[in-house]
């Protein structure tokens, strides 16, 4: 039976590629729908996500297309998952229960053929980028997260919006500034990704949130551990799959 990960898609209003991407995925899981057991979403699936209640306001095809196709996903014999990122940290119970996705925690433990495989979307790793932290704790703190559900639609667009506008002007000014280090904080702590999957016991680490897709193999103490990284959907689709006890990307 095959397990997908994927994350990073962006998907949007004004993201007609990503959503094409989309549609290709939906398409080859009805292609292989008796051999898919599992789908976990590990964050960033949205471009940006200003509420539950933003479902019920938009008039978009695309996001009516995608909810379909999620309620789809669910009602199959596929267990589904889905964890936050930092463009969708907002998703909640609404999203669930409209989807049939489960919210699964930051990071996120599991077995495949007795191996302990730990998923994350991948930023709590990014530890070096002490900016960026101190922003993702203001934004997962609950009173922060009720102040801001509390203002209408567009005042929640426009302020995810400026949010979206800073990072990029942060991010362009590191690598003016120095590109090399800007590259460096904004990439995983080795030792932050090590402390975790000695505490969870697991040699693999599956996550995206870089941009930088790639397997990367080290030791772990005295055995060999790989930490796989997801692609994002920019240029194309693409998604891991685990299937025969072997890792595989498949690119759309």
């Amino acid at each position: 039976m095959q397990q997908l990960f994927l994350a990073d898609l962006h998907l949007g209003e004004n993201t007609p590629e990503i959503v094409r991407y989309f549609q290709q995925f939906i398409a080859y899981c009805r292609d292989n729908i008796d051999e898919i057991e599992t789908i976990y979403i590990l964050g960033d699936f949205f471009e940006v996500w200003i509420g539950d209640d933003y479902v019920d306001h938009s008039q978009s095809e695309a996001v009516t297309f995608i909810f379909s196709q999620l309620r789809w996903l669910s009602s199959q014999s596929i267990k589904t998952y889905f964890m936050h990122g930092n463009r969708d940290f907002l998703i909640g119970k609404q999203f669930e229960e409209a989807t049939g996705f489960q919210l699964i925690p930051d990071p996120h433990l599991i077995q495949l053929d007795n191996q302990n495989i730990l998923l994350s979307h991948g930023d709590i790793f990014c530890t070096d980028d002490k900016q960026y932290q101190q922003v993702r704790t203001m934004f997962r703190d609950p009173s922060w997260q009720q102040n801001f559900l509390s203002k209408n639609i567009p005042e929640r667009y426009k302020m995810a919006l400026e949010a979206r506008q800073q990072s990029q002007a942060n991010h362009q000014e590191r690598v003016e500034s120095q590109s090399n280090v800007g590259e460096y904080i904004e990439d995983v702590n080795q030792q932050a990704i090590e402390k975790a999957m000695l505490e969870h016991e697991a040699n693999t680490l599956i996550h995206g949130h870089t941009h930088r897709p790639d397997t990367h193999l080290f030791m772990l103490g005295d055995e060999q551990a790989q930490r796989i990284v997801l692609a994002a959907w920019y240029r194309c689709g693409s998604f891991l799959k685990y299937e025969n006890k072997q890792f595989e990307t498949i690119t759309l």
